[in-house]
């Protein structure tokens, strides 16, 4: 049976965009082509923002781009408030995203924050018309990198193809740190896993090690749980996870009080758990500095 749902938005912004009616959502198109001649006569007082949040920067972008550092789409328009001064000090602003979706929302909301005058604009079709239309690239001042999607594929380079000339390689691989990262579906995040850059020799060795897998793979949210989260602690010596349990007893402490931190400590709780199940011999006594004792 099929079924319909009415939602109050396609992409959620956390509320922050549900009194923008769609006669505000019209206006400042520009074509691929009108956008890349746009980009090649960028100077100081033109801004151009990737309304996509940082995992999808990190795939590809476009040069010279802004990334706002999201981590979900509700972020962005606290980021404009955060940044409305700057904002108002530009003479053109341009937006873009995956495929215009996004940014019919954002570039209302951003008119509101900066003078009449100012010229709000966003790319029609978003990253993927642009690459349909333009498949190297367009140019030094162009798209660099691949356009991230939310499926098994994990990213596209030009003409809707892995492995055009226009899949530079921009990103790090969130493992060994190699600039030959991509988001290929491969590689996610140990933590909450969401896809992130990955080498080849790093997904390679993810999937061939099975449990002795000691590769692991940090969004940017998690990147400062990498010596204390792993996704098979079972690779692992004794002494290696008990070194891993007093890492995440401090990481707890981090996100000690309020609710904002409330799925993360039940992350750790939880991880902390399956480590002492791993070691049973070993008991760690709160107050002892991190320390581990025997039973």
């Amino acid at each position: 049976r099929d079924a319909l749902q009415q939602c109050a938005e396609i992409v959620n912004s956390g509320g922050a965009f549900r009194d923008i009616a769609n006669s505000e959502t019209g206006a400042g198109y520009l074509s691929p082509s009108e956008w890349r001649d746009a980009l090649q006569q960028c100077g100081e007082e033109t801004i151009v923002i990737d309304v996509r949040n940082k995992n999808e920067y990190a795939c590809g972008h476009f040069s010279g781009a802004v990334d706002p550092q999201t981590s979900a789409f509700a972020d962005f328009p606290r980021w404009v408030k955060r940044k409305a001064d700057e904002l108002k000090e530009k003479k053109k602003i341009m937006m873009y995203c995956t495929g215009g979706v996004r940014c019919e929302k954002a570039t209302a909301f951003v008119r509101r924050f900066v003078a009449p005058s100012t010229e709000v604009v966003h790319l029609q079709g978003g990253i993927h018309k642009f690459l349909e239309e333009f498949p190297e690239g367009g140019g030094d001042c162009g798209w660099q990198g691949r356009n991230y999607t939310f499926d098994r594929r994990g990213a596209l380079g030009g003409a809707n193809e892995v492995g055009t000339s226009v899949a530079l390689e921009v990103a790090t691989c969130s493992s060994c740190g190699q600039p030959e990262g991509h988001i290929s579906g491969r590689a996610t995040c140990s933590v909450c896993k969401t896809p992130v850059p990955g080498c080849r020799t790093c997904c390679d060795k993810a999937e061939d090690q099975g449990e002795e897998c000691r590769v692991d793979f940090y969004c940017g949210d998690h990147v400062g749980w990498r010596e204390g989260f792993k996704r098979k602690p079972a690779a692992f010596s004794s002494e290696e996870r008990v070194a891993q349990r007093v890492e995440l007893q401090r990481l707890l402490s981090t996100y000690a009080v309020g609710q904002k931190h409330r799925a993360r400590r039940r992350t750790l709780r939880n991880h902390l758990e399956t480590l002492a199940r791993l070691d049973p011999s070993h008991l760690f006594v709160p107050g002892t500095g991190g320390q581990e004792e025997n039973c």
